[in-house]
């Protein structure tokens, strides 16, 4: 090999003793040594300082089996050879052996066999070559010295390349990306590669998901899936939800989540503040008024508290409620009273939260509105009217399907049906029929006490007749339309208030309006006396008219 050659001179060893250890540091030289060394301790150490850091390939022991002025013969018969059985010899960057390589460590020479000069290939880096012998450990193989340890080299030999240089004449560059400058000093191949490269030559670039030394290390959570840098792992463009850092290899701490775990964990969540590292979604729900998976929408408006679940009040205005406990922050709508306006007013007060008192006018027993503070009959309301007027000839179908359809068993008239001409095209003679398409009414009966009573059928083609009561007056009416005493009223009301029936109740006149308001108003009072023992006529009227203005509109009707 016409490799670099390193000579070691006597002038530059530095000698250090001591009870465990006899150490020579040799220093490079061009010069040839030959010196021998007797130490008798029971360690030995020679150190060869190479003073830089070299691709080595052979290490050149010649061992000194003699002394300076005898020659002995190099067997079993030359007592210096059991001296170097069982010696090591190491290559370290630092001058201690254990931080090094083992490049050779006898176990088979004996006095008769052991080389001189001994060659030892061992092709690693490093700047110091360590020759190591001990008597530590007794019992010895056989041929071992046993009267300590001793250094007897001659000359020590190391051919190699300086760093990073390997080949026959140390001319090639080691590759690039091998560690430290470190290769094969035969072919190059690196001896390690530097972070983020692997192969023979460190030539590829990590893959799958690997980087850093000899491609060990795992990618972290780069966003998108992103493959990270194959060197130090870092990501280019973030990290992916739920963890951080430039290499997005840890998780999001408590309270935070989202990508590069910038968001934090709602308040409001049912344990605050603790979340999905990656969606944010609450752990244990929301707080009440909150909803949404990561809690940070109020309940929607008319909805409030544990999962928005409840529904609001009657807030003033109709406003929002709070969408926590549901308060209504600027009061009540009128009628209604509490924190959050679900309570009604309680007897006697009506108005915004309840605040007004009713009007001792009221009835007794009775209360006004709520809303509006208007008096209201204690009486129980289970009547409903149907105020119409007598149907001309072109309207008989229609009046006829008003009966039907709203399934009104009664028809109190407020002028007998004689005096309607437009009767006739309805209302058939006794034991006959009509025919007013798709109708047919059957005159089924008809009776006469105190008011005329017939029972009609009104069949439509194959549905169930449905039957129908009419009851008319006795006595004709004054010129201005009006009963000429009560007791016209007087008869019909009392029929009326005895029916059992639950259906609507129609009630016609000529005009739809004048007489039947009178009607009501006169069935009301009676049914307000029998229940309070008392009456307020106004008050009744004016009820009447809330709901029906046209009713019992003229002082002639209220008297």
């Amino acid at each position: 090999m016409s490799r670099q050659k390193t000579n070691l001179s006597p002038p530059f060893w530095e000698e250090e003793d001591s009870a465990e250890e006899n150490l020579l540091r040799d220093t490079p030289s061009e010069r040839p040594i030959r010196q021998a060394r007797n130490v008798s301790e029971p360690q030995d150490h020679k150190r060869t300082d190479l003073a830089d850091t070299f691709n080595l390939f052979k290490s050149y022991l010649d061992i000194e089996l003699e002394s300076l002025k005898e020659e002995l013969s190099t067997d079993e018969t030359n007592g210096y050879t059991a001296r170097f059985l069982g010696f090591s010899v190491y290559v370290s960057n630092t001058s201690t052996k254990d931080e090094g390589v083992l490049c050779f460590r006898d176990t088979t020479y004996t006095p008769a066999t052991i080389p001189n000069p001994t060659n030892i290939t061992c092709i690693t880096h490093g700047r110091y070559v360590i020759y190591y012998n001990n008597r530590t450990h007794s019992p010895y193989p056989a041929g071992y010295s046993t009267d300590g340890a001793f250094n007897e080299l001659c000359e020590v030999e190391v051919y190699g390349c300086l760093t990073p240089y390997y080949g026959e004449y140390c001319s090639l560059s080691c590759p690039k990306n091998c560690q430290e400058g470190h290769c094969n000093i035969e072919d190059g191949t690196c001896l390690g590669c530097v972070p983020g490269y692997t192969g023979p030559r460190c030539e590829k670039a990590c893959t799958d998901n690997k980087y850093g030394l000899e491609c060990s290390s795992t990618c972290g959570k780069c966003l998108n899936g992103v493959k990270c840098n194959h060197v130090n792992g870092s990501c280019p463009n973030g990290c992916d939800a739920g963890s951080f850092s430039d290499k997005c290899d840890k998780e999001c701490l408590t309270g935070w989540y989202g990508l590069n775990c910038k968001d934090k964990c709602s308040i409001n969540c049912g344990v605050p503040e603790n979340c999905d590292k990656v969606t944010g979604k609450c752990d244990g729900g929301c707080k009440a008024g909150w909803s949404d998976d990561q809690c940070k929408i109020k309940c929607p408006t008319g909805k409030f508290g544990q999962g928005c679940t409840e529904s609001c009040g009657n807030c003033v205005q109709n406003e929002a409620c709070h969408h926590v406990n549901g308060s209504c922050l600027n009061g009540c709508n009128p009628g209604y009273e509490g924190t959050n306006c679900t309570q009604g007013c309680k007897w006697g007060s009506f108005g915004y939260n309840c605040n007004e008192t009713c009007r001792i006018i009221c009835a007794k027993n009775g209360t006004c509105s709520a809303t509006t503070g208007t008096c209201e009959l204690s009486y129980q309301k289970d009547r409903a009217f149907i105020v119409t007027q007598y149907p001309t000839p072109e309207d008989a179908v229609d009046f006829l399907r008003l009966l039907n359809d709203h399934e009104s068993d009664t028809v109190i008239c407020m002028n007998p049906l004689h005096e309607i001409d437009s009767s006739k095209s309805w209302m058939p003679r006794l034991a006959s029929s009509k025919n007013v398409s798709p109708f047919v009414v059957k005159h089924e009966s008809e009776s006469d006490t105190e008011v005329k009573v017939t029972t009609v059928s009104i069949i439509r083609g194959e549905e169930t007749p449905h039957s129908v009561v009419i009851v008319e007056p006795k006595g004709q009416l004054n010129s201005t339309g009006t009963p000429p005493d009560t007791s016209f009223l007087r008869s019909i009301v009392s029929y009326t208030r005895n029916l059992s029936t639950e259906n609507p109740i129609t009630i016609v006149s000529k005009d739809g309006a004048s007489l039947c308001g009178v009607f009501c108003a006169v069935f009301n009072s009676i049914q307000q006396i029998t229940m309070d023992d008392n009456i307020d006529v106004f008050t009744t009227v004016r009820q009447l008219q809330t709901s029906r203005p046209e009713l019992c509109s003229t002082q002639l009707h209220f008297n």
